[in-house]
């Protein structure tokens, strides 16, 4: 069923950027439909070292954006860091969160999504696409339950999410994994979310030049993960089924490659000083472990 409605004018899109000079075409075309439908666009240059805020600016004054675009200058803080400012600076009843070398079915998202309605989450489908032979990877594991699906497929930037509802929500500063964690701080507070099954998020990948490519995302899961056990341990961010699963997926990030020297260290840091530790974060991992294979049975 189609809508009519005013998605755009009531939501602002966070945009996270980094050294994307010369990869910021597509990006840019779908910033001039979206100023042409009055969303509230917010782009934060997290410090990078090329080109990148220089194309900004370009293109800014060359389509006269000066009034329509909010762009953010930072130092390098990393990609929870950018949204968290990007949060910050958003207005709109609504907000997502989209990586800046994705695109997107905007006319789908207009047709499809009405956001005139109580609920906490909107939740779309995505499919992974390989960004240098343009094919599709593979659609996401299909489950029944939304909770279950942002849990097993994640994909942040998916989601809209009412302002109210993630005002005091925020990022940690990671490199690796700070969207799933927040998926999961999100999703503890029992949200109320309406899925929509039309795939309108393209998530590519396989692209040497991104931020998080293979490498980047191996070297960094083990300190992303020592950084959750401490907010675990200070009860900045309480045990719970979603935090399970964002532990088992980050584990096994971090066994991909190297698996002994790695397990070495996320026993210590599982250890903290602590047997008590040890023995809590194994009982959750394990559960994490369970739920991740009760969503298997659920997939279809």
């Amino acid at each position: 069923m189609e809508t009519n409605n005013d998605l755009f004018k009531r939501l602002s899109v966070v945009i996270p950027l980094r050294n994307m000079s010369g990869r910021l075409n597509s990006l840019f075309a779908e910033i001039k439909w979206l100023v042409a439908e009055d969303a509230q666009v917010i782009l934060v240059n997290d410090g990078s070292v090329d080109n990148t805020s220089n194309e900004i600016a370009d293109y800014i004054l060359r389509n006269r954006f000066q009034e329509d675009i909010v762009v953010i200058n930072t130092k390098f803080g990393g990609p929870g860091a950018a949204r968290n400012i990007g949060k910050e600076n958003a207005t709109r009843d609504w907000v997502c969160f989209w990586d800046a070398d994705d695109t997107r079915n905007l006319q789908l998202m207009k047709a499809r999504i009405d956001l005139n309605i109580e609920t906490d989450l909107v939740v779309t489908d995505f499919q992974k696409i390989n960004a240098v032979e343009k094919l599709e990877v593979s659609k996401h594991k299909i489950v029944s339950s939304p909770t279950y699906d942002l849990l097993v497929n994640g994909g942040l930037w998916r989601v809209i999410f009412n302002s109210k509802f993630i005002q005091k929500i925020d990022f940690l500063n990671l490199m690796v994994g700070e969207d799933l964690i927040y998926l999961a701080k999100v999703l503890d507070l029992s949200p109320q979310i309406l899925k929509i099954s039309e795939i309108t998020y393209f998530y590519h990948v396989g692209q040497e030049a991104q931020i998080t490519n293979d490498k980047f995302i191996n070297q960094n899961a083990l300190i992303s993960l020592n950084e959750l056990f401490e907010q675990m341990e200070t009860q900045k961010i309480r045990r719970n089924k979603f935090i399970a699963v964002v532990l088992v997926k980050l584990i096994k990030t971090s066994l991909r490659n190297q698996k002994w020297i790695s397990f070495k260290i996320l026993t210590r840091i599982m250890y903290r000083g602590n047997v008590q530790n040890l023995a809590r974060n194994l009982f959750l991992i394990f559960c994490g472990l369970i739920l991740m294979s009760k969503f298997k049975s659920l997939g279809k």
